[in-house]
C-alpha cells in the first residue's frame, strides 16, 4: 500500500510542502438552506465509532446529520503531529474523536493515536513505535487500532481506554496492521498483511482464531456471523469466513487486487478493486466494482472502471457511491451494476465517500465537496489550503459525520472539523 521507496519520496515532498505552506485565506461563507426546507431534527445517535460508521462498512448511519455549510469549526495541528500524515479515518463516540497518524522523518518513523474532545482540545495521546495507517474503532469504552506500513514487521494491535488512553493490552503479529479493526460479539477482527485474518478477544487480546491463507490489508466487514475480506497481494480474491471459527465459507478469485473494504447491504457484498494503489495508478490502469451474493459468493454483477477503486462503497437504498483514481465519484445502481452518474473531484479519489440523508461528502484533490446524491449536483466545495493556510497533501482519510460536523485528517498534519454555527 505504501512501498518503502514511494514512502521515502513522499516524506521529502511533504517536508518541502510544510516548509513552504500557502498563506491563510478566509473560509467559505455558509450556504443558505433551500427555501421551505424543514428544520433539522436532533441526531438519533450522533456517533461514528468505526471505519465507515459501522462494521458492515456502508458509510451511512441512520439518524445522523451532516454540515450544510463548509465553515471550519476548528483545526488541530499540535506538536504531536510534526511531520505527520493522517491517513487513518476518525472514530467518534462518547464525546471523543479519535484518529491516528504516521510521523515520518528522514531518520525515523513512528506513530501516534490522538483523542480530542468535541471542541478540538487534546484529551490524550498514545505514541507507537511504528507509523499508523489503520483507522481506530471505539467499542465498550475502548479504542482498538493497528500499526505499521507495508514494509513493517512485528506490528501490534492495541486496546486503549477511551477515557485516558491507557494501554489495556497489545497483540503482536509477524507482519503489519494497515487494516482497520472491526469489533463485534466480544471479538476484534482485523487483517494482518502476510499473516492473514485474526479474531482476538476484545476483553483481553487473547487469540480466538487465525485464517493464514491470504495477504489482507483491507478493513474486514462483519455481518450475519460472517467476516468478509479481500486479498491485495499474492492470490488476489475476496472471501468469507465464519465469525465464530474462522473457517472458510467461500472464496472468489479476482484478476485485480482488493485494497479497500468490502461493504455489506442486505444479502449482497460489494467491493472495489484495481491495479493501482494509494501512491500511483497501474501501468495500464484498470478497476472494477464487484457484487456477490453474501451467502454463496456467486457473482451478481461486475462493472469495469477506468482506474482503481480504493474506496469502500457507500450504500444508500438502491444506490451505491464510490471514488475512483480517475478523479470521479460514481453513483451505481446496486441491483444491476449500471453507472448512473459521476461527479468530478479534480484528481484521484483515494478516500471513501460518506452519505448522510442524501448528502454525499467526498474529500479529494485538496478539497472537501458536498454533492446532492440523487442528482450529482455539487452543492458546495471548499479548498482545504484556504481553511488551514497550507496545502492539504495526500488525502486518504475518509470523513466521519457526527453532531452535524464532518471530521477528517489531511496528509499534511491537520485534523479538521467542518460545520456551520448551527451544526446543520
Amino acid at each position: 500500500m505504501k512501498p518503502a521507496l514511494a514512502l521515502l519520496a513522499s516524506v521529502a515532498a511533504l517536508l518541502a510542502l510544510r516548509t513552504y505552506g500557502l498563506p491563510a485565506a478566509n473560509a467559505p461563507s455558509a450556504a443558505p438552506a433551500p427555501a421551505g426546507a424543514p428544520p433539522e431534527k436532533p441526531a438519533v445517535d450522533p456517533e461514528w465509532p468505526t471505519f465507515r460508521g459501522g462494521i458492515e462498512r456502508r458509510g451511512n448511519l441512520d439518524g445522523l446529520r451532516g454540515p450544510r455549510a463548509p465553515a471550519l469549526r476548528w483545526a488541530y495541528e499540535g506538536p504531536d503531529l510534526k511531520d505527520a500524515m493522517i491517513d487513518s479515518s476518525p472514530a467518534v463516540a462518547g464525546g471523543r474523536i479519535v484518529f491516528s497518524a504516521a510521523c515520518l522523518s528522514a531518520f525515523r518513523s513512528s506513530g501516534v493515536i490522538l483523542c480530542l474532545d468535541e471542541g478540538g482540545k487534546l484529551a490524550w495521546k498514545h505514541a507507537t513505535e511504528k507509523p499508523i495507517f489503520s483507522s481506530p474503532a471505539i467499542s465498550g469504552g475502548r479504542v482498538y487500532v493497528g500499526e505499521g506500513f507495508h514494509e513493517d514487521a512485528d506490528c501490534k494491535l492495541r486496546a486503549l481506554n477511551l477515557s485516558d488512553g491507557k494501554l489495556r493490552w497489545s497483540f503482536t503479529v509477524k507482519s503489519h496492521l494497515e487494516s482497520s479493526p472491526a469489533v463485534a460479539g466480544g471479538r476484534v477482527f482485523f487483517g494482518a498483511g502476510d499473516d492473514g485474518v485474526y479474531a482476538i478477544s476484545a476483553e483481553d487480546g487473547k487469540l480466538v482464531w487465525r485464517f493464514p491463507d491470504a495477504h489482507v490489508d483491507c478493513p474486514p466487514a462483519v455481518a450475519n456471523d460472517r467476516v468478509f475480506a479481500g486479498a491485495g497481494y499474492g492470490k488476489t480474491r475476496i472471501f468469507c469466513l465464519e465469525a465464530a471459527t474462522g473457517k472458510p465459507v467461500w472464496s472468489v478469485d479476482t484478476d485485480l487486487p482488493i485494497l479497500g473494504a468490502p461493504s455489506i447491504a442486505g444479502s449482497r457484498v460489494y467491493a472495489g478493486f484495481g491495479n493501482g494503489d494509494y501512491v500511483k495508478s497501474g501501468p495500464t490502469p484498470k478497476g472494477a466494482v464487484l457484487c456477490l451474493e453474501a451467502d454463496s459468493g456467486k457473482q451478481a454483477w461486475r462493472t469495469d472502471l477506468p482506474d482503481s477503486v480504493l474506496s469502500a462503497i457507500a450504500i444508500d437504498g438502491a444506490e451505491g457511491y464510490f471514488g475512483c483514481r480517475d478523479g470521479f465519484v460514481y453513483a451505481i445502481d446496486l441491483e444491476k451494476g449500471k453507472i448512473l452518474r459521476k461527479m468530478p473531484c479534480g484528481g484521484p479519489v483515494l478516500s471513501s465517500p460518506t452519505i448522510v440523508k442524501g448528502q454525499l461528502f467526498s474529500i479529494a484533490a485538496g478539497k472537501a465537496r458536498l454533492f446532492a446524491a440523487a442528482t450529482g449536483e455539487r452543492l458546495w466545495e471548499c479548498d482545504l489550503s484556504d481553511l488551514v493556510g497550507k496545502p492539504a497533501g495526500e488525502l486518504l482519510s475518509s470523513p466521519a459525520v457526527a453532531n452535524g460536523r464532518l471530521y477528517f485528517g489531511t496528509g499534511n498534519a491537520a485534523f479538521l472539523s467542518i460545520g456551520n454555527e448551527a451544526g446543520k
